[in-house]
């Protein structure tokens, strides 16, 4: 049998110490990746889509991206031409204004429902009328599904929470179609 070449992951190891295993590939973009799991199939499983995911020129790279990051590219190539002026001026205003100063430094794979929902509260309490921060959540969960789309985060549970739906089922039914393998 021929030897592997980089990057081909299919080395599935126990990680010292600790009752885990784990497999390491390269993804589309050259990222070194590693998966991780309680059991080899488990991790197998993971090394599986990563790969699957890695032949089809997807990456993730939500923990590279900042939300700030994110809204501008956002604005720019979603929002921008695709809804009056008047709306895109208002999306931008709220982004600028409020959510990049407050949450914007924080990488999308880091973003938490508490930090989000703390930002609400802040808001409120600083004076901004409820309707102002009803529209403001419909910007930044506007955002957000585009970030699930762009692939920018995988896990559905994190889009979920963030975006406030009660179960993930919900989430599932609304967005799995963008990507297939979301439902398994």
């Amino acid at each position: 049998m021929a030897k592997r070449a980089n990057g081909e992951g299919t080395k599935i190891v126990k990680v010292p110490d600790r009752d885990l295993y784990k497999a390491r590939y390269t993804d589309a973009g050259g990222k070194r990746r590693t998966v991780y799991g309680k059991t080899k199939g488990e991790v197998r499983k993971k090394l599986t889509e990563g790969l699957a995911d890695r032949d089809k020129g997807l990456t993730y790279d939500g923990d590279t991206v900042s939300l700030q990051e994110h809204l501008d590219r956002w604005l720019e190539t979603s929002v921008k031409g695709s809804v009056k002026p008047i709306t895109y001026e208002a999306y931008e205003r709220m982004c600028r204004l409020h959510i990049k100063p407050s949450i914007g430094k924080v990488k999308l794979s880091k973003l938490t429902p508490g930090q989000v929902q703390g930002f609400y509260q802040d808001e409120l309490n600083s004076g901004l009328a409820p309707s102002s921060v009803r529209y403001m959540h419909a910007t930044l969960h506007r955002a957000l599904k585009q970030a699930h789309r762009w692939r920018l985060v995988r896990d559905p549970k994190f889009v979920q929470e963030l975006l406030g739906h009660a179960t993930i089922a919900l989430t599932l039914d609304r967005y799995s179609h963008w990507i297939p393998s979301m439902g398994d």
